[in-house]
């Protein structure tokens, strides 16, 4: 029994935030080319693997119910998929996945790249694979744009389609509130709906200083999706204003594509007594309150 618990490996999928997001251009395929400033928050799924001779993915957690366990679409399967690919045909490439789903489905803030990226770090491990750091993220790239940077998962600055992650170091532990509406928003609807014009605003590729510094230099910056996303789910005005009415809150901005969004607090206090004053006032709501990594 002992020797099969070893076996079991357990790896958290972090939340990812959008702190910023700007437009740049669209290129002749279509895709979007953005740059953004990213950090991952402490709430998470977390999902765990053991070695076995067939593949089963089991989902539980609060969550759960926004997903089909072997549904084909499911980013987890296709990175399984994706992994197995590069195994040669002999070896054994079973594996039983539990994903405990603590965050929700087409939100803005990463879910499925996240678990995504947890897979294919945890079959890198238990398959033994020979990739590297390149490949790795090559494989991420192709079963994602945001997988890439949820493969490295630390505060990063993201270009291009998704494909350039730079590292940002000094990035200050942020206390975040996390608010969706329960409203899921696919991220190619908002994509399509964006008509506004290439940013041309400064991007923040480094930074050192506090949390009170960040926010000044994210007041200077926005979300390009946000007034597309708030054409779909009108919703996210309600979620930001709320946030933005709470004592304490330095910044209200959505993060990504979905209908998450995010308050900055300098304070705990003023953090918890919002997350507190949003759950009492709106039940339905997904209301965290967590810190970045």
């Amino acid at each position: 029994m002992n020797k099969e618990r070893e076996k079991l490996l357990c790896i958290d999928a972090p939340a990812k935030i959008n702190l910023y997001l700007h437009i740049t251009g669209k290129r002749t395929d279509g895709l979007h080319e953005l740059e953004s400033l990213i950090v991952f928050a402490e709430t998470c799924d977390v999902i765990s693997f053991r070695p076995s001779k067939t593949l089963s993915l089991e989902i539980s957690g609060p969550q759960a119910n926004q997903l089909k366990e072997q549904d084909s679409k499911n980013i987890i399967l296709k990175a399984v998929e994706s992994m197995s690919s590069l195994i040669d045909s002999n070896v054994d490439v079973g594996v039983e996945i539990h994903l405990q789903k603590f965050l929700p489905i087409a939100a803005g803030i990463g879910g499925g790249s996240a678990d995504a990226a947890a897979t294919l770090r945890a079959l890198k491990i238990l398959w033994n694979v020979s990739l590297s750091d390149n490949q790795l993220m090559n494989l991420a790239y192709s079963l994602g744009s945001d997988v890439p940077v949820c493969i490295l998962g630390t505060s990063a600055y993201l270009a291009g389609v998704g494909e350039k992650v730079t590292p940002v170091e000094s990035i200050p532990k942020i206390p975040l509130l996390l608010v969706n509406p329960k409203i899921p928003l696919p991220t190619s609807l908002v994509f399509n709906s964006w008509k506004g014009s290439n940013s041309t605003l400064n991007p923040i590729v480094s930074f050192s200083g506090s949390v009170s510094k960040l926010v000044a230099e994210l007041r200077d910056r926005r979300n390009d999706l946000e007034d597309p996303a708030r054409s779909l789910v009108p919703q996210i005005d309600e979620v930001i204003c709320e946030i933005q009415s709470q004592r304490g809150c330095e910044l209200a901005r959505m993060s990504g594509s979905g209908a998450t969004c995010f308050g900055i607090f300098l304070k705990q206090e003023d953090l918890t007594i919002a997350a507190s004053r949003i759950k009492m006032s709106h039940p339905n709501w997904w209301v965290m309150e967590t810190f970045s990594r």
